[in-house]
């Protein structure tokens, strides 16, 4: 149960950090929209 929870953590801090680069990105190239 607790590896469970670690993966359900680990996959949301590494989808939370995937959307704020890809963020980031656009932000950064406002011609890519």
């Amino acid at each position: 149960m607790i590896v469970h929870e670690r993966g359900c953590v680990y996959n949301f801090n590494f989808h939370l950090v995937f959307v704020t680069k890809y963020r980031k990105e656009v932000f950064d190239s406002p011609e890519k929209v």
